[in-house]
């Protein structure tokens, strides 16, 4: 798995707690209507769109977002995350980490339409799953 940036994520996730509390992410191929910013988030997948609204970033297209997330977190772009995810269905909670821009089923859902904080859930559980991984990796047998 490629090195992350966890104290950089960790900020990420915690601005993001902050900012969907009572809100909904709708993963369907659509815009949401962010009040607090008083315009359209205009992401596909709002799992970005709330990040990038955590991330303070003012663009419309999910790629860009989580491009800069990546970034942001250390990796080169958006592909890296799930590179670095997946075959590590232990590390991001299930098989599905190559949909976490596109699909609910990416967080263990049925739904398109769900609870926002269940993001910051997840992205939590990933931070702890990694750094219980490295841990484990610095242990000497």
């Amino acid at each position: 798995m490629k090195q992350i940036n966890l104290v950089e994520l960790e900020k990420i996730i915690d601005n993001l707690r902050k900012v969907v509390n009572g809100h909904k992410v709708n993963m369907v191929m659509s815009t949401l209507y962010m009040k607090q910013l008083d315009k359209e988030c205009g992401t596909p997948g709002c799992h970005a769109g709330w990040l990038g609204i955590a991330m303070e970033i003012n663009k419309s297209d999910f790629r860009d977002i989580a491009n800069e997330f990546a970034r942001k977190i250390g990796l080169e772009n958006r592909n890296d995350i799930a590179k670095s995810i997946i075959g590590e269905p232990h590390i991001w909670g299930n098989e599905y980490a190559n949909l976490m821009w596109v699909n609910e089923s990416a967080f263990g859902l049925r739904t398109h339409v769900f609870e926002a904080k269940i993001l910051v859930k997840w992205w939590r559980k990933v931070i702890k799953r990694i750094r219980l991984e490295v841990d484990i990796e610095g242990i000497e047998t």
